[in-house]
């Protein structure tokens, strides 16, 4: 499109029209960090929004169940945490935006309940917390000074956070080289479920919709990289490298609503692994490095570079947004 911004770092995608991306860098926009395209990435505008100075959004969440409906969670620049101005919602499409009272910052995950809208989790650092009535209002369940359960977990900065689609008190937390654990009391109580995940480093999960118990996990470039499956809701873990992924290190894995059984596994140096079969066999959709038997330009798709957001558009499953560091979004 027209704009020219510092590090793109986040996108939501309110249908195949109207999109909305946030930016980082240590100088900001003057019109701010958050932008909107009303014509699906032609052209962009600032979004009317009371940004406080020298902060940049860190993440963009749009509610599935109602695309008018947006959170956007801001961290200062500096990483000095804010009293105020962490995170703004809008609920007609970005017309109008109030201030939403958290502070802290930068947040790093938001992700709403599937089962009910009204509950969204968001993380700040290595704490996650719980809004139960429409983001009115918040809970830490888990971090905090002293939390004895965060320590026993292992807990650091959090970037994901998995909720199973027909059940919101169960939840998957990745912890890096922690392995993975799980809540089944809305976030109350945790437990790890590495059985075949020791010495794994996860990053990224994605829940099947249709079956809840299958879930997928894959990793860091730090510890023993891998992406995996269960089928029993983490009481065992099967590794899924052998089927075609010759990349082990991900930035996003995504699962079609649709067609469960089709993934999408991104790499962290751009390229996208496919499989058809519930994560089996895998074949590379595109490679920036090496090429694939797809024509391929390097001169003007995905380049060697970390994934930094994926979104799907909410009309249609088979068309993916992608955020590639330094180059842009596809």
């Amino acid at each position: 499109g027209d704009l020219e911004v510092d590090e793109i770092t986040s996108v939501g995608v309110m249908d195949e029209n109207r999109i909305m991306i946030g930016c980082r860098g240590h100088i900001i926009h003057e019109e701010g960090s958050l932008f909107m395209s009303m014509d699906g990435g032609s052209s962009w505008q600032p979004a009317d929004i009371s940004q406080v100075e020298e902060t940049y959004v860190s993440s963009i969440l749009v509610n599935p169940e109602n695309s008018d409906e947006v959170m956007v969670g801001f961290g200062d620049i500096y990483n000095r945490g804010l009293e105020e101005g962490a995170l703004f919602k809008t609920n007609n499409g970005g017309r109008d935006w109030e201030p939403l009272e958290l502070g802290g910052g930068p947040i790093s995950l938001l992700t709403y309940s599937r089962s009910n809208d009204d509950v969204v989790f968001l993380a700040i650092g290595g704490n996650i917390y719980k809004s139960n009535d429409s983001r009115n209002n918040w809970e830490i369940i888990l971090g905090g000074p002293f939390d004895r359960e965060c320590m026993e977990l292992s807990c650091m900065d959090f970037v994901d956070l998995e909720i199973d689609f027909s059940d919101e008190d169960v939840l998957y937390l990745p912890l890096a080289g922690a392995g993975v654990a799980k809540s089944t009391d809305g976030g109350k109580s945790w437990e790890h479920i590495n059985e075949g995940l020791k010495g794994m480093s996860i990053a990224n999960m994605a829940v099947n919709p249709q079956d809840p118990d299958t879930v997928y996990a894959s990793g860091l470039p730090i510890g023993i990289p891998g992406t995996f499956k269960t089928t029993d809701g983490g009481d065992s873990w099967l590794k899924l490298d052998g089927g075609g992924i010759y990349h082990p290190f991900t930035d996003e894995i995504y699962i079609n609503p649709v067609n469960p059984d089709e993934i999408y596994s991104i790499a962290d140096v751009g390229i996208m692994f496919k499989s058809r079969d519930g994560g089996m066999s895998w074949k590379p959709m595109f490679d920036p490095q090496h090429g694939t038997e797809i024509p391929f330009d390097v001169q003007t798709d995905f380049r060697f570079s970390s994934i930094y957001g994926l979104e799907v558009s909410p009309s249609d499953p088979e068309v993916i947004y992608a955020v590639n560091n330094g180059f842009g979004i596809f």
